[in-house]
């Protein structure tokens, strides 16, 4: 009785009790050296079940949505049903895992006597993500501030974002941006030549298709089909499913534009100085318009018009159906940048260090903001800003209407990342080999994560994630960040 001292009941097991108790729903769950946890009633201490485990049992149990994850001194990390005791799934490390684990947000934190601190899913008990420090992990990890803090027994205190879910390393750097289907997948192509097909849930390869030589286009996806163009001068239609090539076009240049899909036709440009329309279920194509100089812009589509910039200096508006020229306009560098529309005006930046503003039925110029070096960045138009990278290491934001500067943050580097924005945060990479989220109203930063190589990629949000590659060779996929206050 915890007022006046008297036992009520006790239990004894086969071994010693060095775990501390958890306690839940009216049972107490507890770990002992003879192997196994126990659940008993918490009035009476009736044993309820319990499970014997590979070795003596030094973890602290956690319990969470009926479920007790405990670790053995094995390496095990078990998932237990709290009603039956019946387990759920298990995970193996190579040391002893005697701390209590954490959970939060279906995710599984907890350290190893193999100096690794792991994230698994706690549902499925599938490795989200781990890292190795220097020394065996004996402490329990503690969360705070949207951060995750485990300390080491080699004398040192590691903080880490949980909003790391999981990563996939390929062969090559990664500029292409992600696509996410409605199916559950991540498209995402590699200069290892490759395509590959994720679940976007896990990060598991489900296919990968190889073409002819580097991809630095993103893909396209449309009726159960993905399309992607390669520096191989080809543009590839494979089955979204399966991985199986179904037609390919050549252009006999290197396409390193990402296709655009618009009732049925598939438009794109190449380094042939051509823009393309194509047949989506067939190849066959519409038309070509030629320009000044390679594409490496990718089309936009509004109204029957298509917007695409090239080398050339110009800013390109097409008619749809012909490929015939509305008008152009020229600015005083190479346009890289992929164009936006929104309520009538197009916004793209140009390597004469400008973004512009231009009316999207005559290319009558809005306005233009000047930054301190060329915008290879596509910009992102949301609650009435537009936000942009520059190669002057800067993220802006600029009023849509107007072009005046609300703020801009600074990376460490180039920024030929394309911001895009979710729930009121801008995410963005920079050649510094980071990710920013950065608050989108403040420019404030929320947080940011170091890969191993600069970041050319787009990010890409999808059902509350957010993927990138990096020039480290790997995709990356995290969490998205609370709309802050």
């Amino acid at each position: 009785d915890n007022t006046s001292g008297t036992v009520v009941w006790t239990y004894k097991t086969d071994g010693r009790i060095s775990a501390g108790a958890a306690i839940s729903d009216g049972v107490v769950y507890i770990g002992s050296q003879d192997k196994k946890l126990y659940a008993l009633d918490a009035s009476s201490g009736e044993l309820l079940w319990n499970f014997t485990a590979t070795d003596i049992i030094l973890s602290t149990p956690t319990v969470t949505n009926k479920i007790v994850y405990v670790g053995s001194h094995h390496g095990m990390l078990y998932a237990l049903n709290a009603g039956t005791g019946e387990q759920i799934w298990s995970f193996k490390t190579k040391g002893s895992i005697d701390s209590a684990p954490l959970v939060l947000d279906e995710v599984v934190y907890f350290g190893s006597s193999d100096h690794s601190v792991y994230a698994l899913s706690a549902l499925t008990g599938e490795r989200m993500w781990s890292y190795a420090t220097t020394g065996p992990i004996e402490a329990t990890p503690a969360l705070a501030t949207d951060m995750l803090y485990v300390a080491s027994n080699d004398h040192k205190l590691y903080a880490f974002m949980p909003s790391l879910l999981w990563t996939y390393a390929t062969r090559g750097e990664i500029q292409s941006s992600p696509l996410v289907g409605d199916n559950g997948i991540v498209y995402v192509g590699s200069t290892d030549h490759r395509l590959y097909a994720l679940t976007a849930l896990t990060g598991d390869e489900e296919w990968n298709y190889v073409t002819g030589n580097k991809i630095y286009a993103s893909p396209a996806l449309a009726n159960d089909m993905v399309y992607i163009g390669s520096t191989d001068y080809t543009l590839h239609a494979i089955a979204a499913g399966t991985g199986a090539g179904v037609w390919t076009r050549a252009t006999n240049a290197s396409i390193q534009s990402s296709p655009r899909i618009d009732n049925g036709t598939l438009y794109i440009g190449s380094h042939n100085y051509k823009v393309y329309a194509f047949d989506v279920n067939t190849g066959d194509e519409f038309w070509s318009f030629t320009t000044g100089g390679p594409i490496d812009s990718i089309p936009a589509i509004a109204n029957n018009v298509v917007y695409v910039g090239s080398h050339d200096h110009s800013l390109y508006a097409l008619d749809a159906m012909t490929g015939k020229e509305k008008w152009h306009y020229t600015t005083g560098g190479d346009i890289q940048s992929s164009p936006v529309i929104i309520e009538d005006i197009v916004y793209f930046g140009s390597r004469d260090h400008k973004l512009y503003a231009l009316h999207a039925q005559t290319g009558e110029v809005r306005w233009s903001y000047t930054t301190g070096d060329s915008i290879n960045s596509s910009p992102f138009v949301a609650e009435g800003h537009v936000y942009v990278g520059s190669q002057d290491h800067h993220v802006y934001a600029l009023d849509a209407a107007t072009g005046e500067q609300v703020w801009s943050f600074r990376t460490g580097d180039i920024v030929d990342s394309s911001p895009v924005v979710h729930n009121k945060v801008v995410y963005v990479g920079s050649h510094d080999h980071s990710l920013y989220a950065l608050n989108a109203a403040t420019g404030a930063k929320i947080w940011s994560y170091q890969t191993g190589g600069s970041i050319v990629s787009s990010p890409t949000v999808a059902n509350d994630r957010v993927y990138v590659g990096s020039n480290d060779s790997t995709l990356y996929a995290f969490s998205v960040v609370h709309t802050p206050a």
